[in-house]
């Protein structure tokens, strides 16, 4: 990992850990095909990828529901919130795949894609955004995978995580190839722009805080989460653990969720800002022992029809 020691907390960030407890298994073993276990995700919570999993994580009450079992290898996460969809990739299958939000109805939209780096639904006009790692390349379609344009295909070394913002207009994405670096595009990919450049080696997962017009990433090497502007300005380290690597994050109610490991234990941080100054504090949640790839909230506010911005 990185050669920056310590953990470094931003002055008004208040970051709650979140401890998983890996002393049990979540979901015994099953032969069967993927299964839909029939448990909504009540909103607020979080939906979350282990591989061979979907399950929810109410954060308040530190409870796990499971929603879907016995996937191949799933990785990336999102959602259609009052469409009740959730889409997630298979890194294993090359596909992308959609299921109700209850975990009923699976079904395949892509086929044959390459490695998929992320997914970004687009709620108000029914798209879904995605980059390949393998293909390097940036394609939309619609959210039963038809109309499949290719948007961004030129200098993309490593595509991974992407957001978008349909008030502003924008997506945005994650480089980790060669020349790491963190993009902003229109969604139609015009007006391309590099917003970071430096001080990257491995950025992953990427969100965005709209009403601000905040864009969040972390870092896996560096062991980092920071935040820009949407113009790539007033830049932060909110957080630094030496010897974490990150994975997924996500931001809703003002608070940021991502998933965490060691290689060894698995978690979730949320960080909150607070002008008060930092509390850190545990919460456990029992029964997980997997890996936690990429992790989405599930909440109204998170996808409102139409926001004014100034």
């Amino acid at each position: 990992m990185g050669a920056y020691g310590g953990v470094r907390f931003l002055l008004l960030c208040t970051i709650y850990i979140l401890k998983l407890d890996s002393n049990d298994n979540f979901v015994t073993a099953s032969t069967s095909s993927q299964a839909a276990l029939g448990t909504s995700c009540k909103s607020p919570c979080l939906l979350v990828s282990t591989g061979t999993e979907i399950i929810a994580l109410d954060y308040n009450s530190t409870t796990v529901y499971p929603v879907i079992s016995n996937l191949t290898l799933a990785d990336n996460i999102d959602i259609h919130f009052s469409l009740g969809y959730i889409f997630w990739s298979d890194s294993t299958e090359f596909n992308i795949k959609r299921t109700n939000i209850n975990g009923t109805n699976i079904t395949v939209t892509h086929s044959n894609t390459g490695n998929i780096g992320g997914l970004a639904v687009e709620w108000i006009s029914l798209q879904l955004y995605w980059t390949d790692e393998d293909y390097n390349r940036i394609s939309v379609s619609d959210l039963d995978g038809n109309n499949i344009r290719i948007l961004v295909s030129s200098t993309l070394d490593e595509p991974r995580g992407i957001a978008v913002d349909p008030y502003h207009g924008s997506m945005f994405w994650t480089d980790w190839g060669h020349i790491p670096k963190i993009e902003r595009a229109t969604l139609s990919g015009t007006q391309r722009v590099s917003i970071v450049t430096s001080k990257l080696v491995w950025p992953f997962a990427i969100d965005l805080d709209r009403r601000s017009r905040l864009v969040f990433w972390v870092d896996r090497w560096l062991g980092r989460v920071e935040s820009v502007d949407y113009h790539g300005n007033n830049r932060r380290i909110l957080f630094q653990q030496k010897g974490v690597s990150f994975y997924g994050v996500t931001f809703f109610s003002f608070n940021l969720f991502t998933s965490a490991s060691d290689w060894r234990t698995f978690w979730i941080y949320k960080l909150k800002t607070n002008a008060k100054g930092t509390f850190v504090s545990n919460i456990n949640f029992k029964n997980i022992s997997k890996q936690l790839f990429g992790l989405v909230s599930y909440d109204s506010f998170t996808q409102l029809p139409g926001m004014h911005v100034n």
